[in-house]
């Protein structure tokens, strides 16, 4: 991507279509950085430090091409200020950490036998495997505490848009998913995801 040609200005069919391109093309090419520089530390084995890890997993989880996308579906006109806005990138940041965090304490064995070395669980100490998972906790919990001052006082970012993150969207999808398992291998997790995509809804008579 970051070799393609610029497109022409008489290529894009409106201002709005450049605009959405430029934006899409920036968040790809963020995600992809990140996620070439984990499959270097992989290849590589080299153990990043931990601000290192954390800095590239907040955007490899792809947060950008999905949650915050969805904002500009709810109805709330967001303005380049407001994009721009320290308080945006602040949401976006803490949102990630506790994805990025949750994932780890609950994915650690799983991405263990598929040979990934850089988990963030592993680069916080090299003490007892249960007390990585406390530290881990206290730092999703600290994440969603900011979070919340975040979404509960007025600022910047219209309070629908912050309330996509927390009440009770985005933040509580996370625990759902990782809180007592990790989502991605649960026999019982897949089979509540197959049951809302796979059988027709029962309506009452």
């Amino acid at each position: 991507m970051e070799k393609w040609d610029k497109p022409h200005q008489q290529e894009f069919y409106s201002e709005d279509v450049k605009l959405l391109f430029q934006a899409l093309c920036t968040t790809w090419l963020d995600m992809l950085r990140c996620m070439m520089t984990e499959a270097e530390w992989q290849r590589s084995q080299y153990v990043p430090t931990f601000e290192e890890y954390m800095e590239c997993g907040v955007t490899s989880l792809t947060h950008g091409a999905t949650v915050i996308s969805g904002m500009f579906f709810i109805g709330v006109k967001l303005t380049d200020d407001i994009i721009k806005h320290q308080e945006y990138n602040e949401v976006f940041r803490l949102v990630g950490t506790c994805s990025r965090l949750l994932n780890d304490i609950r994915g650690i064995e799983r991405e263990a036998m598929d040979g990934k070395l850089t988990n963030g669980v592993s680069l916080v100490a090299l003490v007892v495997a249960c007390r990585y998972k406390r530290l881990k906790w206290k730092r999703v919990d600290t994440a969603r505490r900011k979070l919340l001052k975040l979404v509960l006082r007025e600022g910047a970012i219209p309070r629908p848009c912050k309330q996509l993150f927390w009440n009770w969207k985005m933040c509580k999808n996370l625990h759902l998913f990782y809180y007592r398992t990790d989502g991605f291998s649960s026999p019982k997790m897949v089979s509540a995801v197959n049951a809302i995509i796979k059988e027709p809804l029962e309506l009452g008579r």
